[in-house]
């Protein structure tokens, strides 16, 4: 059985004010405005559209797209450059890509952050309740620690590092330079509001299943006015 990629935003509807009283619907297309404590927003529609399945979010005067996939892995053979968590949220998110190419993705500031959380929210909570899927994964995200430094595969620049837990970077100046770290994400199930973790691991670690988020910039000529606008299409 090959390596699956599951595609999980058609069906996702969250009312995203409370975490305990998600609203859902399975008849219509709906244009969701998503305003939250930490992301200010405007219901206006940038000219280009990222296409369906995507989160569109605009990041400082640029518009970007958002692809969340679940991967996971059997026992038997697979794609070589799948099998280890070194570089298969990259290789999936360019397998995907034709043009524009997507990468997958960084975290530059904390409006991004704030949105890969709701992302990663959002799909947990459509794997339990539409799927009845209690198995909790992590998002496994673009940065890698090697010949001690930090790289996100898009080659942003790695000057934001508040999504990672306190003390975590000092823990690596023990590190030799060949060694290689690959970095997740994980809010562990609660009734509450979900606290959000970071681990690393060798980037020669084989991991069941975890999520990634595919990212690219919209190609536009003008700067669209708005804020972050998700389509969502339902089916009964």
């Amino acid at each position: 059985m090959l390596l699956q990629i599951d595609y999980y935003f058609n069906g996702i509807l969250q009312n995203s004010s409370s975490d305990e009283h998600p609203m859902m619907s399975r008849t219509v297309v709906f244009i969701v405005c998503v305003t939250t404590i930490f992301i200010s927003t405007r219901c206006e529609e940038s000219d280009i559209s990222c296409g369906s399945d995507f989160y569109k979010k605009r990041i400082g005067d640029d518009f970007y797209c958002y692809l969340v996939h679940k991967i996971s892995r059997s026992n038997t053979s697979i794609n070589e450059h799948w099998r280890t968590i070194a570089t298969s949220d990259q290789d999936v998110c360019r397998q995907l890509s034709d043009y524009p190419i997507m990468d997958s993705v960084s975290i530059r500031n904390n409006d991004e952050f704030e949105l890969v959380k709701f992302l990663y929210r959002t799909f947990e909570r459509h794997k339990w309740l539409i799927h009845a899927d209690r198995n909790d994964f992590p998002l496994l995200i673009g940065l890698t620690f090697i010949n001690r430094d930090y790289h996100w595969f898009d080659n942003s620049p790695f000057d934001y590092d508040e999504f990672l837990r306190v003390g975590q970077l000092s823990n690596f100046s023990s590190f030799r330079e060949k060694d290689c770290r690959r970095f997740f994400l994980y809010a562990p199930p609660t009734q509450y509001i979900r606290p959000f973790y970071s681990f690393d691991m060798d980037c020669y670690s084989q991991f069941p299943a975890y999520y990634i988020i595919c990212r690219y910039k919209l190609d536009t000529t003008k700067t669209p006015e708005g804020g972050p606008i998700r389509k969502i299409k339902v089916t009964s």
